[in-house]
């Protein structure tokens, strides 16, 4: 058998964590608006932010207003939410986006042997971001 040419490999789940990130981040986000007077569980809020996803994706950028909106709050209180979920969500996005075990490693190795590329149906920009924050650009 020749040689590879190239080997690629998909982004999300497959080199990074990217489903237990999700769920840490989400977590975080129903927890500070909670903390920030969104009358509702924690446990139901994650589970509406997942709602949003599986009817926008999960890349939509309007999630969290599409969680708080409902409860009619007054536009200030409701912004002051939505940022305090915000930046819970990249908090924990910061920490939690990492490779998987022997990823960084085993691509370096290849990268001696052969060229290799990743591939993603994530917008660029958020793929980017991941690849920073995971330290594999």
């Amino acid at each position: 058998m020749g040689e590879f040419k190239a080997v690629l490999f998909d982004l999300d789940n497959t080199l990074l964590d990217f489903w237990s990130f999700k769920q840490k981040a989400a977590k975080a986000a129903a927890r500070a608006m909670v903390r920030k007077g969104l009358p509702e569980t924690e446990g139901r809020l994650y589970r509406k932010i997942f709602e949003v996803y599986d009817e926008y994706g999960v890349e939509y950028q309007k999630t969290f207003y599409q969680v708080i909106h409902p409860y009619r709050l007054e536009v200030g209180q409701a912004e002051r939410i939505q940022q305090a979920a915000i930046v819970a969500y990249l908090r924990s996005k910061f920490r939690a986006l990492k490779p998987y075990p022997g990823v960084t490693s085993t691509l370096r190795k290849l990268k001696k042997k052969t060229q290799i590329g990743i591939v993603t149906d994530a917008p660029r920009n958020k793929a980017w971001m991941r690849l920073v924050l995971s330290r594999l650009d």
